[in-house]
């Protein structure tokens, strides 16, 4: 019988004797093996994948891709993903410092208007479809 190691991320033989026991056991080391040992991605783009039972619930962190910081979850033993910790700093190390998360920009100064029309104009072009318009009086002080 095979059972995956977390400790060392590889699946590993042991002797069953047939009682009790759980989930985290496998017949042969290919089934161990695409069932639980994580893919050559980088860990910090896979998905989360919380496990799936075969031991008991810890907590772990994993690297949210889309808003580029490390989140807790609930881990339950054999999941296929790399993208899970142990500690919330390993997580920072591995993920948040080579994936940081971008800084809003200052918005540019607003443009002068011109007093005599409406700074907006909508078009109607389905979907909401919505153009601004700004207004300049033409004079060179503009093109400077």
């Amino acid at each position: 019988m095979w059972f995956y190691n977390q400790t060392r991320g590889t699946c590993d033989q042991f002797l069953y004797g047939g009682c009790e026991g759980n989930p985290n056991r496998f017949e042969s080391f290919e089934t161990c093996q695409t069932t639980c040992e994580i893919s050559g991605l980088d860990p910090c783009m896979e998905p989360l994948d919380r496990g799936s039972w075969c031991e008991a619930m810890s907590n772990r962190y994993y690297f949210n891709k889309r808003t580029k910081q490390c989140r807790g979850f609930h881990y339950t033993g054999c999941g296929k993903s790399g993208n899970n910790f142990l500690t919330k700093e390993e997580c920072h190390e591995k993920c948040e410092k080579r994936y940081p998360r971008s800084v809003a920009l200052p918005q540019p100064a607003a443009l002068p208007r011109s007093k005599k029309k409406k700074p907006f104009m909508r078009l109607s072009a389905g979907c909401k479809l919505s153009l601004k318009q700004i207004h300049l009086p033409l004079t060179t002080e503009n093109f400077r």
